[in-house]
């Protein structure tokens, strides 16, 4: 959790100081992040509901 929150902090650092291809680069790296979050949280979880 830690890489995504280091993340957000550079993506608002580029949005308020980068160029456009800086700050797509920025999100779609956290958007990728995220997803990964996303799939081992899901990979994790453990459903007893039938």
């Amino acid at each position: 959790m830690t890489k995504i929150e280091n993340l957000r902090e550079k993506l608002h650092n580029v949005m308020d100081h980068g160029d456009g291809c800086e700050i797509l680069a920025t999100s779609q790296e956290l958007d990728d992040l995220i997803v990964l979050y996303m799939k081992l949280q899901l990979s994790t979880r453990t459903d007893f509901s039938l």
